[in-house]
């Protein structure tokens, strides 16, 4: 009854059958009708058990899709079901479920229903990056430390910092004794992607506080990355440094809109961490102390961006990375 009185232009047919509610709607309704039995208090389906078809192959709408749900809290299953044309293109309800994203996948490949707006696959969204850390064997690494952090900044912000080391020379003086902010290259350049390389001054080995190694160089690590620090963001909040004898990453989470919080963590080789004989810490405080510095910076940028009198400037052409996250961000708006 609920269901019928808040979605009645949305319900072409309701019953009961074998304790059992089933709906009947059109395909267009699909994300207001989810949404609404998913988040009302008085349905809670919150659980999406399956999608499937059923195929007729003598009608004009050929198939029928079936939507299977569950509410943990009522001990109740309903059943969602509407009429398609053979080359109609649907609706994905991965933005409601995220858990449908295989479920019409499997759709696809057993019937060929097309999904408008489904995720791409991992496989390929992924695949200018799947092989490209593999020297530093980050799935066997093991998690040092993380430190959270509050930034009073956009998220879109600390991203924006990473990913140019103008202002290393003024902000960051011992880090750009380590690693000259111009002697680097970018191998990956507009897309979801960004970053590359930067080289290690000729009496530098590591970022660390002695600039020296803090272990030894993971066991993978090919000659010419013992000289070199990679840095790439990975679209949509992900960053990720990766240095001869560790890996750092940060996860970057809005909260608010001029507020977002930073996790980072220091990944070594396990017989490192056990062993204790390493002094790991010469790189978690360096990048602690270099973070901060980051964070700063970032916080004055959001109280700048909130001036009546601000307006942007162009970047300059050593901030043409900012430039490529700024429209991969502008295109993933468009959806």
């Amino acid at each position: 009854k609920k269901i019928n009185s808040e979605l009645t232009t949305k319900i072409k047919q309701s019953e009961i059958k074998h304790d059992q509610l089933y709906l009947n709607i059109d395909s267009e309704d699909l994300i207001d009708v989810t949404l609404f039995i998913k988040s009302n208090e008085n349905t809670k389906f919150r659980q999406l058990i399956d999608i499937t078809v059923v195929d007729y192959p003598e009608k004009n709408q050929r198939f029928k899709i079936v939507y299977l749900f569950l509410s943990h809290e009522f001990n109740q299953r309903l059943i969602l079901t509407y009429f398609i044309n053979e080359n109609e293109v649907i609706n994905s309800l991965t933005s409601v479920f995220p858990s449908a994203n295989w479920m019409e996948r499997e759709v696809f490949d057993m019937y060929g229903v097309n999904f408008k707006d489904h995720p791409e696959k991992f496989e390929n969204t992924f695949s200018p990056i799947l092989k490209k850390f593999e020297n530093w064997d980050v799935s066997n690494l093991i998690s040092l430390e993380t430190k959270t952090y509050n930034v009073a900044g956009n998220w879109k912000l600390v991203i924006q910092n990473y990913c140019e080391c103008y202002h290393c020379p003024i902000l960051h003086p011992e880090l750009a004794a380590i690693t000259p902010y111009l002697g680097g290259l970018n191998d990956m350049h507009s897309g979801p992607f960004l970053g590359g390389y930067m080289n290690f001054s000729k009496d530098k080995k590591s970022i660390t506080e002695s600039g020296e190694l803090c272990c030894p160089p993971l066991n993978s690590i090919d000659k010419v990355d013992l000289n070199r620090v990679y840095y790439y963001s990975i679209a949509p909040n992900m960053l990720i440094s990766l240095h001869p004898e560790y890996v750092m990453y940060h996860t970057v989470w809005p909260n608010g809109v001029d507020k977002c919080i930073v996790n980072c963590s220091w990944l070594f080789n396990e017989d490192v961490i056990k062993s204790g004989n390493y002094n790991t810490s010469d790189a978690v405080n360096f990048w602690h102390k270099t973070n901060k510095q980051d964070w700063h910076i970032s916080e004055l940028s959001q109280l700048g961006i909130q001036s009546k009198k601000y307006s942007p400037a162009p970047y300059s052409g050593q901030e043409s990375l900012l430039a490529a996250f700024d429209q991969h961000y502008k295109d993933s708006l468009k959806g």
